[in-house]
């Protein structure tokens, strides 16, 4: 099931994620959207600006 819009706030460019088998992956974008299982590979994009 996806969740459908959901909205929510960029709280980080340029992130890293650290993995505990020790892999990172870099130049992430931190968000606090709510997603669900299903939403992965959707997109993100900006609706409007201020």
């Amino acid at each position: 099931m996806t969740t459908k819009k959901t909205c929510g706030k960029v709280l980080g460019l340029n992130q890293t994620v650290n993995f505990g088998d020790g892999k990172q992956v870099v130049g992430t974008i931190a968000t606090d959207i709510p997603v669900g299982a299903g939403d992965s590979g959707g997109p993100l994009f900006c609706a409007g600006v201020g």
